[in-house]
């Protein structure tokens, strides 16, 4: 399956988690979400693709009276699919932080949240916990 189409569909996979994240106290997505395919494994007899993935995204919810609040998300994961379908999946919540509007809106740049940075350490820690699994000796 091209990469492509599996980015596709791990973005609407996504997009119902900020749905969900948006529905819970009338928060609002800002900014884009970033969705990643770290990936992709065929299983051309079984027409099966594995891939696993990552997607970020921030929520705003806005005060009546005192300070916004944001807050930043990261999950992670994987998708087998056949035929263009998802058969399994499995994603996890690996980021729900709080940040502070002032490290949002007001703050100088080296002090200002830094929610790049913040997906890229969470990837990367993730993604050497999988690597470390799938290259283990079967017992």
């Amino acid at each position: 399956m091209p990469v492509t189409n599996i980015l596709a569909l791990v973005e609407r996979i996504a997009k119902q988690h900020v749905a969900i994240e948006e529905g819970r106290s009338s928060a609002s997505l800002i900014g884009e979400l970033h969705v990643e395919v770290m990936d992709t494994i065929e299983e051309p007899q079984a027409r099966r693709t594995n891939a696993w993935f990552v997607f970020e995204f921030m929520v705003l919810f806005r005060a009546q009276s005192g300070s916004d609040s944001y807050y930043h998300h990261v999950f992670v994961g994987n998708v087998a699919i056949v035929d263009g379908q998802v058969l399994m999946s499995s994603i996890e919540h690996r980021l729900d932080r709080y940040v502070g509007e002032w490290e949002v809106e007001w703050a100088p740049a080296a002090e200002s949240y830094d929610a790049t940075a913040v997906r890229i350490a969470t990837r990367d820690a993730w993604w050497r916990e999988v690597v470390a699994a799938r290259t283990k000796p079967l017992p």
